[in-house]
């Protein structure tokens, strides 16, 4: 199964040290590598390329998913 798992773009208001410096997605690397036996698994990173269309398009996933951490 073609599987995409996606980190979203930051927010322009966010705690953190992103704007210093950017994090990889360690928890969808975590699953990633907890699902990847004979599954196609890709990560991409909106905050690099906001460009999901075009990923959409190349990759064509039978699945997808995002992580996303907030703060309240």
């Amino acid at each position: 199964m073609k599987i995409l798992l996606v980190q979203p773009a930051k927010p322009e208001k966010a705690l953190g040290g992103e704007d210093f410096h950017t994090y990889e997605p360690l928890a969808l690397e975590y699953l990633a590598a907890g699902v990847a036996g004979d599954h196609d698994i890709r990560i991409f990173d909106m905050r690099l390329d906001p460009d999901l269309d075009s990923v959409l398009g190349i990759t064509s996933p039978m699945s997808s998913g995002s992580h996303r951490t907030r703060c309240t």
